[in-house]
């Protein structure tokens, strides 16, 4: 169904309502005008907890999650993420609810003075699932499609969205079926925890099926993209406006889909990473591909800091 014009923090709410998700959780500090006074000011919201890690109260909303056993949505900024982690895993994540979805609000261009790091290099370590949405409609059905994941691997899965999308407008639908997806073969992830195997390989399998992660074919062979999040749609719109042919392979889902991957590299001569944030993947994918196949941000072809903004891109897709 087509919504109005709405506020993507409302068409969240409205989405986690629609998948039988419990009022929300706000893990920010009391001073944190920002987030707070967002959230207050949509009626959607209404029946948000807010908890402050000043007080400590993280243990408290933990214990409340656990014993509810019910689909949960956390909201916070990423400069909180770690301390709201740290409780996450105390206990190996044995004491998660059904469903445990964490929005994590984060500031793409890294000069935020309170900034705390890549929301994907924490679910990189911790090993858990993150869902980075190119768009508003898929950051929407990131709701209902990150539920899923989290009900079939155990383990809480981290949304990261940054804070200007969190308070923009867009039309959306609503659309939250999901099949089972059937195994289709192994990505690429870091040693096995012997905690919790078998909540691994879901995860690995539910990325290689996610349709956060597709492969745009193109016939110029000599330049691949890779194109987290946000970089997608802009990469698309230049490729289109400038009649580029290069393959392009998005990624939404993390860990990176394997088979995706190794069809990227093996059919092009250059890849090149665009990522918002940190060079997170481009610094890791070089332990398994030929790193001078790999272009972006450690190699100068892009920036080193700031946004990848359309000028960015263009200028670097014109040189190759």
């Amino acid at each position: 169904m087509i919504r109005s014009t709405i506020p993507i923090s409302v068409a969240i709410r409205t989405a986690a309502t629609k998948d039988s998700i419990g009022p929300a959780w706000v893990f920010s500090a009391a001073n944190d005008g920002w987030l707070n006074s967002t959230l207050q000011k949509n009626t959607g919201f209404s029946g948000t907890r807010f908890i402050s890690p000043d007080n400590g109260d993280e243990s408290s909303m933990i214990d409340t999650l656990s014993k509810s056993n019910e689909r949960s949505l956390i909201i916070t900024e990423n400069k909180h993420l770690f301390r709201l982690c740290n409780w996450l895993v105390k206990d190996g994540f044995r004491r998660l609810p059904k469903a445990l979805l964490v929005l994590v609000l984060e500031d793409f261009a890294m000069h935020g003075e309170y900034y705390a790091g890549d929301t994907r290099q924490i679910g990189r370590i911790l090993r858990i699932p993150v869902l980075e949405p190119a768009t508003y409609q898929e950051t929407v059905d990131a709701i209902g499609w990150g539920t899923h994941v989290s009900e079939k691997t155990g383990l809480p899965v981290l949304i990261r969205l940054s804070k200007n999308m969190f308070t923009e407008k867009a039309r959306v639908f609503y659309n939250h079926s999901h099949a089972d997806p059937e195994p289709a073969g192994i990505g690429i992830t870091h040693t096995v925890s012997p905690e919790f195997p078998d909540s691994q390989e879901i995860m690995l399998n539910l990325s290689a099926q996610s349709d956060m992660n597709r492969f745009a074919i193109g016939s110029n062979r000599s330049l691949g993209i890779l194109a987290c999040g946000i970089t997608f749609p802009l990469v698309m719109e230049i490729k289109d406006k400038l009649d580029l042919e290069f393959p392009v392979l998005k990624i939404g889902q993390y860990p990176l889909p394997g088979k995706l991957m190794h069809k990227l590299f093996a059919e092009c001569r250059e890849v090149l990473v665009l990522e918002e944030g940190e060079h997170v993947y481009e610094e890791w994918i070089r332990g398994y591909f030929d790193q001078e196949q790999i272009k972006g941000r450690l190699d100068g072809t892009l920036p080193r800091v700031g946004e990848l903004t359309p000028p960015v891109i263009v200028n670097t897709l014109l040189r190759r």
